[in-house]
């Protein structure tokens, strides 16, 4: 019998309790269902004016500023005769800085024959921006309160009906809707949905924004405004991600998960199979991913930190399909069960012909009295993993007799040091624009935005110049720290005074299921000292063999490592 705790449980939110939030949004939805009710309006107006209008061509005669809460923009007061000989004067309805346009830069213009003062320039951006403004904050408001309405509704749908099942004496992980069998589905699809809805929103005011800002930097000579291009390339990504999302589920369908045991047990096991529309063949490799994350609320929203994880390769065998895959992963017993704080991902991948295979199952994990595990006959996932090296990129190892050299290289955080790179450079290079188009504000943006690029710059020179050495032989260990080669700390002790060697947990490279657990491996002293014999080590199989290596080295008694762990090789050159 499964163990629930509700005495924390939040309680469950009400339609009448969120109203307001309701009325809020639908301000929002109303604001922009109405811009896009109007907007191809716009269109229909603007398209009938060209095609109804005279072309000319007229004459910047003045800029007329307009002040705007923070800045200042001009528009151009331009002037044409008409046919007949009479001078009309009109003024764009666009306006930009005071480069866009030059006091008798000569330009062509449409105007309406009928009514001589409707005129504009003939360009796309006094023509057509209107519209695209209208559109994207049509897009804008109306996707992100239909959006959070919809969302919410169902939210609190379904907070109604886990807590009427609640109230009934069903445990609180079967109360949830997607674990009332031991099928569960993959959540690519609402993940597919999510990214079109934000990718949606997103582009309606980023790629405006984007043309806008490049327009500003090509014919205005306005160097700032590149800051801007970068949403339109947040943007693409999202487009990138749901379209592959969507892929996913047109080639191979709806997929399921049977869970056996269902659901899994904390010091038991989680595993089960997958039926999946394709060809089998003995050459594909499919891995398993199993994690386990925590999600940290906030009054701005949730952030999820990854706590555990472990990876292996399932089974592949003839199945009514197509191919049908088995696994069973041990899950360990002294992490959390699934809660509204913890979550228990299943992640399947492999590469495929065509599109490679990525799917998340989101699965129940429970604290049981008698743990339970799979009857499935198959080896343990990471069982079934390959023997492989370290990674030298990581650790390179070198043996020498009794003597062990470990030499950890700067390229071991590559890729957070160069995302570090970017930026810091977007921080700093923002900064330098400020001060050389406007000095004023960017004696105002100096202090947050230089500290900011600064320490990001600095921290990615610390990533990607330093490296560790650690040497160990003839009852001695030796550590040395160099940055950009030279060493600025080092340390040494007797083998005999080491305690324990052990690994920990000091972060995560990467987001969602895809992120990497990064450890440290640290050597406990009996002068009370703790040394750092490892860090930036990616994976916690990695992570163990370099500290098994270590405590044999070392002469200290190594705990034993769950049966369930690969064993890997020496990397670099031994």
């Amino acid at each position: 019998m499964a163990i629930t705790n509700t005495s924390n449980r939040m309680p469950a939110k009400t339609s009448h309790k969120v109203w307001p939030l309701y009325l809020f949004l639908s301000i929002f939805f109303v604001i922009g269902s109405c811009c896009l009710l109007y907007a191809p309006v716009k269109a229909v107006k603007t398209l009938i004016f060209i095609r109804n209008a005279a072309v000319t061509t007229g004459t910047v005669e003045d800029l007329v500023a307009k002040h705007g809460s923070k800045s200042i923009t001009y528009a151009p007061s331009i002037t044409f005769n008409t046919p007949d000989g009479r001078l009309i004067r009109f003024i764009s309805q666009i306006s930009g800085s005071q480069s866009a346009y030059n006091v008798g830069q000569r330009l062509e213009v449409y105007y309406d024959p009928a009514n001589e003062g409707n005129a504009e320039i003939k360009s796309f951006i006094p023509l057509w921006m209107p519209v695209i403004i209208l559109s994207a904050l049509g897009l804008a408001f109306s996707g992100i309160g239909g959006g959070m309405i919809y969302a919410i509704r169902r939210s609190v749908k379904d907070a109604e009906k886990k807590e009427a099942l609640l109230q009934k004496g069903v445990p609180e992980w079967q109360a949830e809707s997607d674990w009332q069998l031991a099928t569960i589905r993959s959540s690519t699809g609402r993940e597919g949905a999510f990214f079109w809805l934000f990718a949606a929103v997103w582009n309606a005011i980023a790629l405006p924004t984007g043309f806008i800002c490049l327009n500003a930097v090509i014919y205005e000579g306005n160097r700032l405004a590149a800051i801007g291009l970068m949403f339109p390339l947040v943007g693409f990504w999202l487009l990138w991600e749901a379209a592959r999302r969507t892929l996913q589920i047109r080639i191979f369908g709806d997929i399921q998960l049977r869970m056996d045991p269902f659901p899994a047990a904390i010091g038991g096991e989680a595993g089960g199979t997958i039926d999946l529309p394709i060809n089998f063949s003995s050459g594909n490799v499919f891995s398993v991913f199993l994690c386990c994350e925590q999600v940290i609320k906030h009054r701005d929203g949730n952030r999820k930190e990854l706590i555990w994880q472990e990876a292996g390769r399932a089974v592949p065998t003839l199945g009514p399909a197509g191919t049908q895959i088995a696994f069973r992963v041990a899950v360990p017993a002294t992490e959390p069960p699934s809660s509204d704080s913890h979550l228990w991902t299943l992640r399947i991948t492999a590469e495929l012909p065509g599109l490679d295979l990525d799917r998340s199952f989101i699965i129940p994990v429970i604290r049981d009295k008698s743990p339970r595990t799979s009857s499935l006959n198959v080896p343990l996932a990471p069982d079934l993993m390959p023997c492989e090296e370290l990674p030298i990129g990581t650790v390179q190892v070198n043996r020498q007799g009794e003597r062990l050299m470990f030499r950890y290289p700067c390229r071991r955080n590559l890729k957070t040091g160069l995302l570090c790179v970017f930026f810091s450079c977007w921080f700093l290079g923002g900064v330098s624009i400020f001060m050389f188009k406007s000095p004023g504000m960017g004696l105002v943006v100096l202090p947050i935005f230089g500290m900011i690029g600064a320490g990001l710059l600095l921290y990615a020179v610390w990533l990607l110049s330093n490296s560790l050495q650690v040497t160990v032989g003839a009852g001695e260990l030796f550590v040395v720290r160099r940055l950009l080669g030279i060493p600025i700390n080092s340390s040494s002790i007797e083998t005999a005074q080491i305690r324990r060697v052990e690994i920990v947990k000091y972060g995560a490279r990467g987001t969602g299921t895809s992120a990497k657990l990064i450890y440290t491996i640290t050597a406990d002293c009996g002068n009370g000292t703790t040394i750092t014999l490892g860090d930036g080590v990616e994976g916690r199989t990695v992570a163990e063999e370099i500290a098994r290596q270590l405590q044999q080295v070392c002469g200290v008694s190594v705990p034993t490592l769950s049966s369930h762990t690969p064993s890997m090789r020496p990397g670099g050159r031994v």
